[in-house]
């Protein structure tokens, strides 16, 4: 699956709570997303990485910035390649996703708008990271969209319901990122 038809299919899922919620939503999600894919990553330095679950969490945070945006206009980088040094991955995507989260902060609280320029090459470096983590564990970036949007159709057959939300069917959920 491409990014473009990704994105279409990531709407059915958003919930709607208003613009600037919805795009706070879309930021705290991706800080949280960053904290997950960086626990997957450093807290197995010892042993094997559960790499379904680490594409799981990939296909999460696409999920969020996807629909960040989908709600803010941005376009999808058409040269992403994947060549952030390692040892600044986990550093960019934590200090990326900060920021996100600081502007959408600063529109929520004070009413100031989002700084475009930054707010893009925020965007874009986060997709740089994601794709140089990807060729580190040797994940296909389009089998993750697939199986993210997947696993979205498992859990709400319509579009989002909290209650599906918080009653998910985690065994199933798992049999469809490891198919």
């Amino acid at each position: 699956m491409n990014f473009e038809t990704y994105r279409k299919e990531t709407l059915r899922t958003l919930p709607d709570l208003g613009e600037v919620q919805n795009l706070c939503h879309m930021t705290m999600g991706i800080v949280t997303e960053v904290g997950e894919i960086i626990n997957c990553c450093t807290s197995r330095l010892y042993t094997k990485i559960d790499t379904v679950n680490l594409q799981e969490e990939f296909g999460d945070m696409y999920w969020y910035i996807s629909n960040y945006c989908n709600l803010r206009d941005i376009p999808h980088p058409n040269d992403v390649k994947g060549d952030t040094a390692h040892s600044k991955v986990v550093d960019t995507l934590f200090v990326r996703s900060t920021d996100l989260l600081d502007f959408s902060k600063k529109l929520l609280a004070y009413g100031k708008p989002i700084p475009r320029s930054n707010e893009i090459e925020a965007i874009y470096d986060l997709f740089e990271c994601l794709r140089t983590l990807e060729k580190l564990y040797h994940i296909d970036k389009e089998e993750t969209l697939q199986k993210n949007i997947n696993k979205l159709k498992a859990r709400y057959p319509d579009k989002f319901n909290a209650e599906q939300a918080i009653n998910r069917d985690l065994d199933k959920e798992r049999g469809i990122l490891e198919a």
